[in-house]
């Protein structure tokens, strides 16, 4: 609130601070004085840094895990350790699987947002999605070729597919895990893998073939816990 209003000052207008405004007014335009001017105009310019801080900090993340956070998995879960190590140092394929709720997906965009934080360009997919691609590239008017949609996934930085061993096997799907995990496993390319299914279980699913090169990178571990979702 401004300065109580007196006979000799009821024309004045007074700043917050206490500074006549009328006469800042009159050079530039504001009701402000230059000192609370500059401090509404650095507020607003950190509130927009602050937003573009955390659109950065969140790309490729759902919304229902904005607040994931690498500190708030508990390291002594074998596979959360394993995951901090593997984002600290992104190599081979890492699968983690576990029974529903346990905190696979939380875990999985801490590490994408872990990325983020760091500049490293990674992507955070689900299974359904990487499908869904594939098979609007079959439509007529296609944005992308069948080609084009797994070059998306053969990129050399880190790919994190997340629920894993959902879609229903068939020689389709089969084809799809070979083309996308096959190649990324013969060029070398960080690759980290959640699933409900344990990795016998996910042969059926992805095909024998992918999950013996899955098991050769001996990073495969169980999310063991308690149901979060049932809290």
């Amino acid at each position: 609130m401004g300065a109580v209003s007196t006979p000799e000052t009821r024309s004045k207008v007074f700043c917050e601070c206490g500074a006549e405004k009328e006469l800042h007014y009159a050079k530039c335009g504001e009701w402000d004085c230059p000192v609370c001017w500059e401090a509404k105009h650095e507020a607003r310019e950190a509130a927009k840094r602050e937003a573009e801080r955390l659109r950065a900090l969140r790309r490729g993340v759902g919304a229902k895990f904005y607040d994931a956070d690498m500190r708030r998995c508990d390291d002594k879960i074998a596979a959360v350790a394993a995951v901090k190590r593997w984002v600290a140092d992104p190599a081979g394929i890492i699968l983690v699987h576990g029974k529903c709720g346990r905190g696979k997906t939380y875990l999985a965009s801490a590490a994408k947002k872990e990325f983020n934080r760091r500049d490293v360009l990674s992507q955070f997919i689900c299974e359904d999605e990487i499908f869904l691609r594939i098979k609007q590239s079959f439509e007529k008017n296609a944005k992308k070729t069948e080609y084009e949609v797994y070059e998306s996934f053969a990129h050399s930085y880190p790919l994190i597919i997340d629920d894993a061993g959902v879609e229903k096997t068939s020689e389709f799907t089969l084809s799809v895990w070979e083309r996308i995990i096959g190649r990324r496993y013969r060029e070398n390319y960080p690759t980290m893998i959640t699933s409900n299914l344990n990795i016998d279980e996910l042969a059926a699913r992805m095909g024998f073939r992918i999950t013996e090169r899955i098991r050769e990178s001996k990073m495969i571990y169980e999310y063991t816990g308690e149901n979060r979702r049932a809290r």
